[in-house]
């Protein structure tokens, strides 16, 4: 592992700069491109996690892949990506329904293993981010639906800026 790499993996740890990150670790690790999933149960589907390109993988072979590869910590496999040929992809499971795929990647100097080790961090930050704003559009909701409760609209807003 080596200082650039890490540098690129903070800039995981913020929204408006995932996409870049995926971009500069793609070039680093020579992978073509990278996506990150996270599986949404209130779509029961995989989505593009925020900060990454929101194009969605409707695609059933996709969505088979995703939820076959979660829980496996290494997978590699062909799929087509949308508008493209078939690639080859190598993917990484957290096992908490966060995925990475790296399109086109050849493993040199045990990156992969780093790379696997890390994304558990990453997974972690990406769900709690996803838990953090469902409870915001709940707690949106809950204000919205009961306007004339100035206490509870208080209260809300303290919890929210805990969290």
């Amino acid at each position: 592992m080596n200082e650039d790499f890490f540098k690129i993996i903070s800039k995981f740890g913020h929204v408006d700069t995932r996409l870049d990150a995926a971009g500069e670790l793609a070039s680093l690790v020579r992978a073509e491109e990278i996506l990150c999933f996270l599986f949404d149960p209130a779509q029961n589907t995989f989505i593009p996690v925020p900060g990454f390109s929101q194009t969605p993988v409707d695609s059933q072979e996709w969505q088979q892949l995703l939820q076959y590869v979660w829980k496996k910590p290494i997978f590699s496999t062909k799929i087509i990506l949308p508008g493209k040929n078939e690639s080859d992809v190598v993917t990484i499971g957290s096992g908490d329904g966060c995925v990475l795929v790296l399109v086109n990647y050849e493993d040199h100097d045990g990156i992969l293993k780093q790379l696997q080790t890390i994304f558990v961090l990453i997974a972690a930050l990406i769900k709690t981010e996803a838990s953090n704003l469902e409870l915001q559009n709940k707690m949106k909701t809950m204000m919205q639906s009961s306007p004339g409760s100035a206490q509870l609209s208080l209260d809300l807003d303290d919890v929210k800026a805990k969290l």
